[in-house]
């Protein structure tokens, strides 16, 4: 039966049901039957749209300028990539933000877990595949624009960038993030009292926001106080700008406090299950002291977290030293969060791509900055200058990254379970260094 009959006799019994004069019991059994046939017609309606839908021919099974032919003839991995690693490696390192050596070790490790079998046609290279990731997270270029410029639709641009950020974390997070032992945080606690001359010292702790695009109905929960959307970043830096332990993907609404509470870490901390070592003197003859991480006063109140004393109260001289010293040593996670923004220049834009491979392409770019730190200290020709941020990088991670928001009324300066009378009163003392009196005379902490 056609449709357009189908439906003009539910339209006449439908007429029939509105006379009034027709029995009850008559109505309800036309009722019923009216409602049998409208479900009826709905279902054969999308039994014909979809039969419509599969009569009309595909304009292109692939479009011609994304062929393999038009791919090698054109296309940047077979072109403008292999003339500059030919004649120009500065321009390669600009492209990239990684130097061809580092290029190949990345590629040796993550090819084979990307590369697709040929089936009908010919897959897309592994090498390829990382390039364009690479690229994507160098420029922060839409999926559109790097769609013309590697000959390749946006749709399967989306799907490698997506695919190849979750292959590159699963691969190195377990070489390249912390593995919670004594012996690991100790070797961490050495290296902020060798370089930052701050003892005791776990890591640094810090939270931005990385800007996104409004996810689809998810109203204001990713809606942030600059009055944009954004998830959030909260991470743990050791003293060499290396990230340590991530948490990503808070809403953006959500305070720093919120954030880190929340986190698997915070879990971990309060349930001593980070093997942490136990409480030592501070210097020779100091003290005995916990071991702590530092941050800002938006971290004040959590167990084994050092936090300065707020500014806002009448300092003394012991604790402007403090704060300077804390100041100092908490600043590493800065650099790290500045070094990643100017290495991956994604972050300066604004992200657009769902939630979840957003959450992919910045534990990607957190696992290859730690990856690439890594290679540079044990191969110092492939270092690049990141590790002092121009005034330009500066601006572009303070305007990139955001701070993740402060909670209202948290802040509690007399906490008594951090230990920070203790850090004051040995750096002002055992622990001074000759250049923190004249620091603390220039600068108001």
């Amino acid at each position: 039966m056609d449709l357009k009959i189908q439906l003009r006799i539910i339209q006449l019994l439908i007429i029939k049901y509105n006379k009034k004069e027709t029995v009850s019991w008559r109505r309800e059994l036309l009722r019923s039957k009216i409602i049998s046939l409208w479900k009826l017609y709905l279902i054969r309606k999308q039994i014909v749209r979809r039969e419509e839908q599969v009569s009309v021919q595909r304009r292109f099974w692939v479009r011609p300028i994304f062929t393999v032919d038009k791919r090698i003839e054109q296309g940047f991995s077979n072109n403008l990539i292999k003339e500059m690693l030919s004649n120009d490696h500065e321009k390669y390192f600009t492209f990239f933000r990684v130097v061809p050596a580092v290029f190949d070790q990345l590629y040796e490790r993550i090819g084979p877990l990307i590369e697709k079998a040929t089936v009908f046609r010919e897959p897309i290279s592994a090498k390829t595949r990382l390039e364009i990731t690479l690229r994507f997270l160098a420029s922060g270029d839409s999926m559109v624009s790097l769609s013309y410029a590697f000959r390749v639709a946006h749709n399967t641009i989306s799907k490698i960038i997506s695919e190849t950020c979750q292959k590159i974390y699963e691969c190195l997070k377990d070489d390249y993030l912390l593995k919670p032992s004594e012996q690991n945080w100790k070797d961490i606690i050495e290296d902020f009292k060798t370089i930052w001359n701050f003892d005791h010292c776990m890591g640094a702790i810090d939270g931005k926001q990385v800007q996104i695009r409004a996810p689809y109905n998810t109203g204001s929960l990713y809606y942030n106080y600059k009055h944009d959307f954004a998830i959030n970043l909260m991470a743990i830096c050791d003293a060499k700008a290396r990230f340590l332990i991530v948490d990503v993907g808070g809403e953006g609404r959500r305070s720093d406090s919120g954030v880190l509470r929340s986190s698997e870490f915070f879990k971990r901390l309060i349930n001593n299950n980070l093997h942490i070592p136990p409480a030592e003197p501070l210097g020779e003859n100091g003290p005995i002291a916990p071991n702590v991480f530092v941050a800002d006063e938006g971290l004040c109140g959590f167990t084994s977290v050092l936090t300065p004393y707020a500014r806002s109260g009448d300092l003394n001289n012991m604790m402007k030293v403090f704060n300077y010293r804390l100041s100092r040593a908490r600043r590493i996670v800065e650099c790290a969060f500045g070094i990643l923004v100017a290495r991956w220049r994604v972050f300066a834009r604004k992200i657009i791509a769902s939630v979840s491979t957003t959450k992919k392409i910045i534990l990607a770019a957190i696992v290859l900055h730690n990856f690439i730190l890594s290679l540079e200290e044990n191969e110092p020709e492939n270092r690049r200058p990141y590790q002092t941020l121009s005034e330009e990088d500066r601006q572009l991670s303070a305007d990139a990254l955001i701070e993740i928001p402060m909670e209202n009324g948290l802040i509690d300066q007399n906490d008594p379970s951090i230990a920070r009378e203790t850090f004051a009163q040995y750096f002002y003392n055992e622990g001074a260094v000759e250049w923190q009196w004249e620091k603390v005379l220039q600068n108001n902490f």
